[in-house]
This record gives C-alpha cells, structure tokens and sequence, in this order.
C-alpha cells in the first residue's frame, strides 16, 4: 500500500506534467531532460542498464529505450526508477518543485476527504484507477 507522502508525490507529479505538458506543450523539452537525467543519474551511481534494471523491476531493454528515445514513459515506471536511483521525480524530469511541503499538503486535507483517501488506497489498482477516471470527469481542465 503507498503512504500518504507517496500519494502526495504521485499528485504532485501528475499537476507539474499537467502544468508543462498540456499548458505549455513542452512535451519534447521534459523528455530530453528525462533522457539526460536519467542517464546521468544512473552513470553517477556506477549503475549499468542491466543494474538499474534489477533495482527498478524495469526490463533492460526498456532502461535503453529510455535513454535513447525521446518518450513519456507511464508514471508508475518514472517513479519506479526515481527509487532506484534514490531521487526524486522533481530531478528525474529536471521539474522544480513548486508545491507545498508535504506537511502543509497534509495539514490542509479535511478529516472526511483523507478518510476518502485511505478507503482508496486500500482498493486495488484496478478499482483505484476507475475511481481516478471518475473524479477526472468529474473535475473540470
């Protein structure tokens, strides 16, 4: 199950893609600088595709992919190899952090909304994902 702390990460990384993708259609610029971070990142700490593999669950031939094609590799895969490397998202995408501090996130959730947050969490991917559908058409651009 993911801690509220990996919740608020995932949320955050979700508005800053939403922010530089669709606002400012900077598609091409955040996945150079995933290219080059992700590459420097993981040369920094002596690791070889193959390695960065085993410590991200991510196939090898998916890491090169990664470093050689300019993509937006799903979420769950950028935040997979983030702790592989022991980063951030924020400096896997090169993205400056421009939020509250989790504390401040946390400390501003009513009691009934993080009830409704823990109930979530608990379901599994699949359900959670229908429930994400629904509030993202619930919820206007």
């Amino acid at each position: 199950m993911l801690s509220i702390h990996k919740v608020y990460e995932l949320v955050k990384l979700k508005h800053i893609l939403y922010f530089k993708i669709l606002k400012y259609d900077v598609d091409v610029e955040l996945s150079k600088a995933f290219i080059t971070n992700l590459i420097r990142y993981r040369t920094e700490r002596g690791y070889t595709q193959k390695e960065l593999a085993e410590r991200s669950g991510i196939s090898q031939r998916m890491i090169a992919h990664y470093e050689t094609h300019v993509s937006n590799p799903p979420l769950d895969k950028i935040n997979a190899l983030a702790d592989a490397l022991n980063i951030t998202v924020y400096q896997l995408l090169g993205a400056e952090e421009k939020v509250l501090p989790v504390s401040d996130f946390i400390s501003s959730i009513d009691g009934r909304t993080m009830k409704h947050i823990k109930k979530i969490m608990q379901l599994t991917p699949e359900d959670r994902a229908v429930v994400y559908k629904m509030v993202d058409a619930l919820l206007p651009e």
